[in-house]
């Protein structure tokens, strides 16, 4: 009997840019899905305003695709009275948030309030197994990061970039498009 793995291939992603950065109090301040152990508090990355957190504690999660309930993520903004955060998950690990992997973008989340997204995090099914990243983007002005502007700059020279690397559990899918995610490596 032969046993194959799937390894997925490690990434390279896209590199962000504000022009002004976190100096203002406009940061993420605060990056939390319930039940699970990622609940990241920070002060804002320095200049180049990205923070790539080690997949350490309270900096990753498991998570675990075709979940018929959603992870509940709650984020909060820096100091500043306004404060928008997208984030998107790269569900099928080709190093690109594109825009089908966007979960979407906070309500303000200025003056270090803490603030839950609408429609939390959904895992897809043919997500890869393993580890992957999700990312965060935060702006002051509304309505915050959208779709498209997981890379480069943002609606806003102000904010900051975070990104965490979880890992990706669950049954093995039935659908075929998720073993050509990544490559079949026997042992």
């Amino acid at each position: 009997m032969m046993a194959f793995f799937i390894q997925p291939k490690a990434q390279t992603y896209c590199s962000t840019s504000y022009t002004k950065g976190t100096g203002s109090g406009d940061f993420i301040s605060l990056v939390q899905i319930l039940s699970t152990t990622l609940n990241s508090s920070s002060l804002g990355a320095a200049s180049h305003y990205f923070t790539l957190f080690p997949a350490l504690g309270s900096t990753t999660a498991t998570l675990n695709r075709g979940n018929t309930t959603q992870y509940t993520l709650k984020v909060a903004g820096g100091t500043t009275s306004s404060c928008y955060i997208a984030a998107w998950g790269d569900w099928n690990h080709n190093g690109i948030f594109e825009s089908n992997e966007f979960i979407g973008v906070s309500t303000n989340a200025g003056n270090s309030t803490t603030v839950t997204f609408t429609n939390g995090i959904s895992v897809p099914v043919a997500a890869v197994i393993g580890t992957t990243r999700i990312r965060f983007r935060s702006s002051p002005s509304n309505p915050g990061p959208w779709y498209g502007e997981s890379c480069n700059a943002t609606n806003s020279g102000f904010g900051e970039t975070e990104d965490y690397i979880v890992t990706i559990a669950g049954k093995i899918s039935n659908d075929p498009s998720a073993v050509i995610m990544g490559d079949i490596i026997p042992p």
